[in-house]
């Protein structure tokens, strides 16, 4: 069948393909695989095309113990012009690649080496996909078809670096050479973890699949100067070239992105914060120290968690958590244990979901059943729910089930169950944080728990009106009463801290909404606050200049009391309102002096401009100064900010605007 489809619809020269079999080998007892090599002669392949080889090529094993076997290959000749080329098989020559793998499973190596026949034996084949493209697309290399060049071309286009060349020397040897190597790397490592995402598969289960997206991370990082965001343009390319024949590409991409983001952010994460506490860790258990701590993320938490004494499961709550874990699941498609790696699974529409249907199970008083199962049952089991990496016995394995008309749950579990849903009476989120690396935990209570976490939230509630009802009033009636202001943002602040507070339960939904609420009170407090100091500003300039224009004044020197209540001063802003004018402007915030001075040009001279003037003041404060940026430091010159004793400022100040008038009076128009 192999024969007949490469010469026959795939149209490859017999001649260019080249037959290997096993050998034999005289230290295992193992003779030659004659009766595979007369079958190659009857299907028509010349001697001098099948090649015998030892156990190193034609002998495929699937790990040091376990089922194996003989193997004859079928390798081509990409020059098929070329004569005979057998002396080329299995040298490592890239013009001569294997392309079809077909193996005999008939024995058994055991743990002494022995080799065992197997009472049913069987063929394992296999074939290179992109070998055989670019076979039959006549290219030398896989990243030259098609499978890889819109991969390619995208990262072109998106970085803007040179244009693959195609180069293979070692990456150290040229510049170009690297780039290409990172190239390949990348439209390899996309199109493998894209696929892989797809399928089902998350990184914080297969750590195989981890190193590859990380390796990714790392070559679009140092080689392209990109984060994830190539990544995820690349998935695009990959779904797109997919899509024939593999459209659930497409239809996922959105949760790929997801995971993309996530371990980007978690492989940033560990290789700056967490390494820094893992050494700590591994000082005081230095048996710890052959564990790596980006290869196998979570061990912090991990640790930290062993050294705590976790509370035991009631009841109830073992019930709930099963009727939860399976209500996430229907929500989200995917297993519970993997929903770290969907962002949108936890959005707050989604816990209502998620209550509201576990609610709902609850209110529909479905019986809970306990059944026994061997491993063999539970595995043969459908919809079970299993924690990746869990050991299950082999027997007495109990297997709890609800089933409703909502959802049906199954999951094994050694804790104590109620027997009916209504027992729960009630089902409540109320905490959903993170226990390490790339996991995240969701808490719920129920029963009388339940009843008490929605009393708090209704209490919470009410709090969250009231602080929203103090702040509105505030805004409308007392804005410029700092005092006030600071004693509302003083609650606003404890509120929060009651909400971050875990051991504080209240439903998840209300200390979320809360904390946001709170969030925007805060920016509501500030910006109302803002808008009024600027209003003061102002109405304080505007008067000042009301007095310059009726005393026909030459000249402004100027203590911004306003400027006091306020957090920052805009300085720039008050001198525009006055720009024709020579102005010397002073401000304290916090205990911080600025000043500000400018002098229209046409008031410029050589005895009086805005450094000399703003000289006067720098040696009183002990400060320093300077223009700002660009600018003529005759026309404009400021202080720098100066932190003040409370007990000198009144006298400095006051000090300062007399040297500063004494100057302009002097100065002014010589």
């Amino acid at each position: 069948m192999s024969w007949n489809l490469l010469t026959g619809p795939f149209g490859l020269k017999p001649t260019s393909l080249y037959i290997t079999y096993f050998g034999g080998d005289k230290n295992l007892s193992l003779e030659p695989d004659v009766e595979t090599r007369e079958i190659w002669r009857e299907i028509g392949v010349q001697d001098s095309h099948i090649i015998p080889f030892g156990i190193r090529d034609n002998f495929w094993e699937m790990a040091s113990t376990g089922p194996c076997g003989t193997s004859t290959e079928i390798h081509y000749d990409l020059f098929p012009d070329r004569s005979n080329a057998g002396d080329r098989v299995n040298k490592g020559f890239p013009d001569l690649i294997e392309l079809w793998n077909i193996v005999f499973i008939e024995f058994h190596r055991m743990d002494t080496d022995q080799l065992i026949k197997l009472p049913i034996r069987h063929v394992d084949t296999g074939m290179g996909f992109e070998r055989l493209v670019a076979v039959l697309q006549g290219k030398l290399s896989n990243y030259d078809t098609d499978l890889f060049q819109p991969i390619i071309s995208a990262i072109t286009k998106k970085t803007g670096v040179p244009l693959y060349g195609g180069r293979f020397t070692e990456a150290s040897s040229s510049i170009g050479a690297e780039l290409d190597w990172g190239y390949r790397i990348l439209a390899d490592h996309t199109r493998m973890f894209t696929v892989a995402l797809t399928d089902g598969m998350f990184p914080d289960q297969n750590h195989r699949l981890r190193r590859v997206l990380r390796k990714a991370m790392l070559v679009s990082k140092d080689i392209f100067g990109c984060d994830c965001e190539l990544l995820t343009e690349l998935t695009y390319h990959v779904a797109e070239s997919l899509s024939d024949i593999f459209p659930e590409v497409g239809n996922r991409l959105k949760q790929i992105h997801c995971i993309i983001a996530h371990e980007e952010e978690l492989y940033r994460f560990l290789r700056h914060d967490a390494l820094s506490k893992w050494l700590k860790i591994v000082e005081r258990r230095p048996q710890l120290e052959s564990l790596d701590i980006v290869d196998i993320p979570g061990l912090v938490a991990g640790f930290q968690q062993l050294e705590k004494i976790l509370p035991p499961l009631t009841n109830d709550n073992a019930s709930g958590t099963s009727l939860g874990n399976n209500s996430i699941r229907h929500l989200s498609h995917i297993p519970v244990h993997h929903l770290n790696d969907d962002s949108t699974v936890f959005q707050i529409n989604n816990i209502m979901k998620l209550e509201n249907m576990v609610q709902q199970v609850i209110k529909n008083s479905a019986p809970v059943k306990i059944y026994n199962l061997t491993s063999t049952q539970l595995l043969q089991t459908q919809n079970v729910t299993l924690v990746p990496g869990e050991v299950y016995p082999e027997d007495n394995i109990k297997l709890v089930e609800v089933f409703s008309n909502i959802l049906t749950s199954r999951e094994p579990c050694c804790g104590t169950h109620v027997c009916n849903t209504s027992d729960l009476v009630k089902f409540s989120v109320v905490n959903l944080h993170s226990i390490g690396a790339g996991t995240r935990s969701l808490q719920a209570v129920t029963g009388s728990a339940a009843d008490q976490a929605m009393n708090k939230g209704v209490v919470a509630n009410k709090r969250l009106e009231e602080l929203s009802l103090i702040v509105r009033k505030h805004l409308a009636e007392d804005i410029e009463n700092k005092e006030k202001a600071n004693d509302i943002n003083k609650h606003i602040s404890n509120f929060e801290l009651d909400l971050k507070n875990r051991e504080n339960l209240l439903p998840y939904i209300v200390r979320v909404r809360c904390l946001e609420d709170l969030t925007c009170l805060k920016k509501q407090l500030k910006e109302g606050i803002r808008g009024s100091l600027r209003d003061s500003l102002k109405t304080e300039m505007f008067e000042v200049m009301d007095s310059f224009s009726k005393n026909n004044e030459e000249f402004i020197v100027h203590f911004l009391s306003c400027s006091s209540h306020m957090a920052t001063v805009p300085l720039q802003k008050a001198t525009n309102i006055c720009s024709n004018v020579p102005v010397l402007l002073i401000a304290i915030s916090e205990g911080l002096v600025k000043a500000r001075c400018c002098v229209p040009k046409h008031n410029v001279s050589e005895h009086f401009n805005a450094k000399s003037w703003m000289h006067t003041i720098l040696s009183i404060f002990q400060a320093s100064g300077g223009p700002p940026r660009g600018q003529n430091p005759h026309i404009t010159y400021n202080m720098k900010g100066k932190k003040i004793p409370d007990s000198e400022i009144k006298e400095l100040i006051e000090k300062s605007l007399k040297s500063a008038t004494d100057f302009a009076v002097k100065h002014f128009k010589q």
